[in-house]
């Protein structure tokens, strides 16, 4: 989230928890921890936060960090790729390589 994404958050806060107290020292402190999250889903929790308690929440109540990215897939087609350009001879003189690795490797 952006800088004023989270800065709406902390606004947000202080108008549905009355009770909580916003200083300029915690919003200073806050905005890096927030733009490090994601907004929407911040806000979801947040709202969902507000319908079920009337105390304001902890950081971690709300929390939400975007999904890592997940470049397994990625990672599985570009070894499809090199290995399409791996010749049958290749192939062969690989699996031959490898069964006497084993065998030798099965007899120490």
């Amino acid at each position: 989230m952006n800088k004023d994404e989270a800065l709406e958050i902390l606004r947000s806060l202080s108008d549905l928890f009355p009770a909580y107290s916003l200083t300029k020292a915690k919003a200073k402190n806050l905005l890096p921890v927030f733009e490090k999250m994601d907004y929407e889903r911040v806000k979801q929790n947040l709202y969902a936060y507000a319908l079920e308690h009337t105390y304001p929440p902890t950081i971690a109540d709300i929390a939400a960090f975007p999904p890592e990215k997940d470049d397994y897939m990625d990672k599985i087609k570009k070894w499809q790729k090199e290995a399409a350009k791996v010749t049958p001879e290749q192939k062969e003189a690989f699996l031959e390589q490898f069964q006497r690795l084993v065998k030798e490797k099965s007899q120490s």
